[in-house]
């Protein structure tokens, strides 16, 4: 993983929360072609879509957030560092894996779990970060000699909301996912929902219940004006 600052907790006080150590990755690469606009960058509700992501994983108290992909120039003017998009145009599976798979080189020195979100989840809150935090467990997975290479522990946590894996909103062990990343990406894989699959074909997936709110996304302009009218999530699919 690319080096950047940490981020910058103090300035958000509030409780030391006791639970394992995560980074947090926000997801702002892609073309946004329904968007119209970069909307990792997008100002809704005040605030620039992926600083809000940002700010709620700074809160959950997260080692390091980092952007993955999108205008670095643009997203460090937000005070956010960047992971570059090494595989433009593959999609979020692509970054997700690359992420985790170029990590592992450093784990010894950074948490062995990275929660990774889209930019465009406005109402992502900081309970529903820690429950997937929680659902990986405490501690690392052993993976030496006489272990059982970490097959006890799940290897990733994803959202569910309206009985549906919302897989743009995960927690994943680096120790475990990144060397079945790096396979997947060879044999071609590009969905996040794929790479899900690689991964629970050696370990465990886990499924963390949240609220429909915390995985709602933008990703066109009535998207955008139907959360700035405050029409709840629930209503969305029924909108014209």
């Amino acid at each position: 993983m690319t080096d950047g600052p940490a981020f910058d907790r103090p300035a958000f006080g509030g409780p030391a929360f006791e639970r394992p150590a995560f980074d947090a990755i926000v997801l702002c690469g892609g073309a946004s072609s329904r968007m119209g606009a970069d909307k990792s960058l997008m100002v809704v509700g005040g605030q620039a879509l992926a600083r809000t992501v940002a700010d709620v994983m700074g809160h959950a108290g997260a080692h390091r957030v980092q952007a993955q992909g999108g205008d670095a120039a643009a997203l460090a003017s937000l005070g956010l560092s960047c992971v570059a998009d090494r595989w433009p145009g593959r999609g979020p599976g692509v970054a997700v894996a690359d992420v985790l798979v170029h990590a592992a080189a450093g784990s010894a020195v950074e948490p062995d779990i990275v929660v990774v979100a889209a930019c465009d989840h406005p109402d992502l809150d900081v309970a529903t970060v820690h429950a997937l935090v929680a659902a990986l467990g405490r501690g690392e997975p052993e993976t030496g000699p006489g272990s059982d290479d970490g097959s006890s522990w799940p290897a990733a946590a994803v959202a569910v909301a309206v009985q549906r894996r919302h897989p743009t909103l995960c927690a994943w062990r680096r120790s475990l996912c990144a060397p079945i990343a790096g396979q997947w990406m060879e044999n071609g894989g590009s969905s996040l929902t794929s790479l899900l699959e690689a991964v629970s074909s050696r370990h465990d997936v886990v499924e963390v219940a949240v609220e429909v709110s915390a995985v709602r996304d933008l990703d066109s302009p009535g998207d955008v004006s139907r959360y700035d009218r405050g029409v709840p999530h629930h209503e969305v699919d029924r909108q014209p």
